[in-house]
């Protein structure tokens, strides 16, 4: 294998000669002083912005007045990034980058074109498969770790190394650009343009989301108040939860008694209290949840345990860290890092904070904490039973369709189809029952999976699932017919996920993938739509997505703008939805308010 070389190229520093149309032009930019938690968000001190016309020779800049001059000799070529979005949202910082068609992203294409099959997909992961070279990223750390090196070449503070390194990126984006472009497929390169493209510049422009800081703090004190509260009924010496926190009392090994976050002794006490726990690999007591949950109705002790980890989890996960460690802007907001293919299914994911997770419905008192700005309100949409239709379409099961095509409740007439029951929508069968079997059968999950993921024992989750299989017939045959590919499946637009036969539950990814694909792919397109209307009637600064969330988008908007805001959101969804599973009919449930938690209500 090759290691990069930055001496063979020719760098050359000033700014770009003027590209013709046609040209393909790699670019990278480098900034001293970032925070790694921060990267989705413009800060730092600017650094370097270098382009290549053909993977030799680099040119470079330091002086960040002269940036928008280099976008503008550039712009009648196609402009090649690794992870677009990190370069563009820091350099909108000092130029005007308008959206455009003619850009490349190898990152994102790479995951296109081979989600499931690779799982790293770094510039450097990329430069090894292509091109047989190892590219060595030492320097990477000096950027952040340094604003102004000793040994600076630049203006601003660039060293020899770091220059070489930056220049190296800039070149050898380009080269695996040349190699990507000769093997992607005609329909990998419309899916970019057609869906992700569009996407990106869609997610460029997403809000930040105002939290109640004091809401938020006293949630996690609360939270932690009535951790604390239960911890000291098994405790010999409880006071010094008053001197110290749980932690330092736990480091320093003051407590006396039975700690809660233990799980030694947990298992012992449960153990000793006549309950047979499972092992784990090393031979001791196992005290999961699902393991221990079952004795809860009869035993205190349990339920105390049980109730512990939840306030805790609550505190730890949603505690003081969110409001402590500057993730809260100077306008009240945080601003999420969506990551644009977060799983391989090509769902988003979020993090720094990661504001999908939100819980809704054990702790509702989080999504109280996003409030509207003043004068704004908040609008959450929802697709009803969005995968069970994208499921039924796939399937093409005739009683599925028509449940539909009936506009009735899909778990409902589930029930009654399967067992004869009549539901209603308070019934608990609908919720605790129905609804996990016709997910888990478009999820291809097994009895296993339907205890692990819906806490149903594992003899009646195989009955529910059998049950759903010999009534809803083309579901079945579908099922068959995916769990005998032994290469990739792909959504309904077309994105691929390739199978890996030898992981442990491949056959189930082959109706997962397609199903959660292509809710994730009418999301992107939902966001695309209702951007362009946004922009179409001018209230850029007045409408604007702040949260994606599995099938549910939420919006801000200006009070006065409510009624427009409902409805061409609703239209958009719907129309998204109709037009991927057609002569299926979509519904979508929308509302308002104030805070994130009555605006879902």
């Amino acid at each position: 294998m090759n290691i990069v070389n930055p001496k063979l190229l020719t760098i050359i520093k000033g700014l770009p000669p003027v590209a013709k149309k046609g040209d393909k032009i790699s670019l990278d930019s480098e900034f001293f002083g970032q925070t790694k938690s921060r990267l989705h968000r413009p800060h730092g001190q600017f650094a370097y912005l270098g382009c290549s016309f053909d993977g030799q020779t680099v040119y470079w800049i330091d002086d960040e007045t002269q940036i928008q001059e280099f976008f503008s000799r550039i712009d009648a070529g196609v402009w090649i990034f690794h992870h677009a979005k990190y370069d563009i949202t820091q350099l909108r910082r000092f130029a005007h980058i308008p959206q455009r068609k003619n850009l490349w992203d190898t990152m994102l294409i790479e995951q296109i074109m081979f989600s499931g099959y690779f799982t790293d997909f770094s510039l450097a992961d990329l430069v090894r498969r292509y091109l047989d070279t190892y590219m060595p990223k030492d320097v990477r750390a000096e950027f952040s770790d340094s604003a102004s090196p000793d040994n600076a070449v630049g203006h601003l503070g660039l060293s020899q190394g770091q220059l070489e390194y930056s220049s190296a990126d800039v070149a050898y984006t380009w080269k695996v650009f040349a190699k990507q472009k000769k093997k992607i497929s005609d329909s990998d390169l419309n899916f970019w343009r057609t869906i992700e493209l569009p996407f990106l510049w869609t997610l460029l422009s997403i809000g930040g989301m105002k939290v109640d800081v004091n809401a938020w703090t006293a949630l996690y004190e609360k939270n932690y108040f009535d951790a604390i509260t239960v911890q000291k009924k098994y405790l010999e010496n409880p006071e010094i939860l008053d001197e110290m926190s749980l932690q330092d009392a736990t480091k320093k090994k003051k407590l006396k008694g039975i700690s809660l976050g233990s799980n030694l002794q947990v298992g012992k006490e449960v153990s000793r209290l006549g309950y047979k726990l499972p092992k784990t690999k090393t031979g001791k007591d196992s005290t999961q949840e699902d393991d221990i949950a079952p004795f809860a109705d009869e035993c205190e002790f349990v339920r105390d345990v049980l109730e512990f980890r939840g306030k805790m989890k609550a505190s730890s996960a949603y505690g003081k860290s969110w409001i402590t460690n500057g993730l809260i802007e100077e306008d009240g907001c945080v601003y999420s890092s969506f990551n644009q293919i977060g799983a391989a299914t090509g769902r988003l994911s979020s993090s720094n904070p990661n504001v999908e997770n939100i819980p809704v419905r054990e702790t509702p008192e989080f999504r109280k904490c996003f409030v509207a700005k003043p004068g704004h309100i908040l609008v959450d949409a929802d697709w009803s039973a969005q995968e069970p239709r994208i499921f039924a379409y796939q399937s093409q099961d005739e009683k599925l369709i028509q449940i539909f095509k009936e506009h009735k409740d899909v778990y409902i007439e589930s029930g009654r189809l399967m067992f004869g029951w009549e539901l209603t929508k308070k019934d608990p069968r609908r919720k605790e029952r129905m609804k996990p079997t016709v997910l888990g059968a478009s999820y291809g999950l097994t009895e296993y999976g339907m205890e692990k993921k819906y806490e149903i024992p594992r003899d009646e989750g195989k009955e529910l699932l059998d049950t759903f299989f010999e009534t809803f017939e083309g579901a079945y045959r579908y099922k068959q017919q995916q769990i005998k590919i032994r290469d990739c499946v792909s959504t309904i637009y077309g994105r691929k996920f390739w199978l890996d036969i030898y992981q442990k539950g491949y056959e189930n990814n082959s109706l997962n993938s397609p199903t959660q694909g292509s809710a994730g792919d009418a999301m992107k397109l939902a966001g695309v739509e209702f951007r362009d209307r946004i922009i179409n009637a001018g209230y850029e600064e007045r409408v604007y997505i702040i949260n994606y969330i599995h099938d549910e988008i939420l919006v801000e908007c200006e009070e006065s703008l409510l009624e427009w805001t409902e409805s061409n959101l609703r239209e958009v969804m719907i129309d998204v939805a109709e037009n991927m599973h057609e002569e299926i009919p979509a519904d979508v449930e929308i509302s308002h308010g104030y805070s994130w938690h009555d605006a879902h209500n």
